[in-house]
């Protein structure tokens, strides 16, 4: 996991420069995941993986980059897991990954200047 997860970095890092200094447009990166059929899976790995793209779109977006934002693939509800795949998730039943994703949100929020006291839920991410 530790190889696709440097390979993801590389791929993300190029992709914004490419979208920033070539196309001059933003880039948004859309389903991404990680299965949990790769061999000696653990959530942890979902949980890096989202860290790593956001972390990644977040400088980004910080430095008025092209990262734009990203999709992961799958946020599944209750009662539809039947619909679900490999690399669905339920993200409330995840503490860790739903820390992640709303970590993120607050993150870019905050790089657009519009910070509000008032969105409490943000208060721990906001420094």
């Amino acid at each position: 996991m530790e190889d696709k997860l440097k390979f993801a970095e590389k791929w993300v890092t190029s992709h914004i420069e490419d979208a920033s200094q070539v196309l001059g447009k933003p880039v948004l990166f859309t389903e991404f995941g990680v299965s949990n059929q790769v061999k000696n899976f653990e959530f942890k790995n979902r949980v890096d993986m989202i860290k790593m793209i956001s972390g990644k779109i977040y400088e980004s977006a910080k430095a008025n980059g092209a990262g734009a934002g990203a999709l992961i693939w799958q946020f599944v509800v209750e009662d539809l897991e039947r619909f679900q795949d490999e690399f669905a998730v339920i993200p409330w039943r995840e503490p860790m990954l739903y820390d992640a994703i709303v970590e993120q949100s607050c993150r870019l929020y905050n790089v657009t200047g519009n910070y509000n006291p008032k969105h409490s839920v943000c208060l721990k991410y906001i420094s």
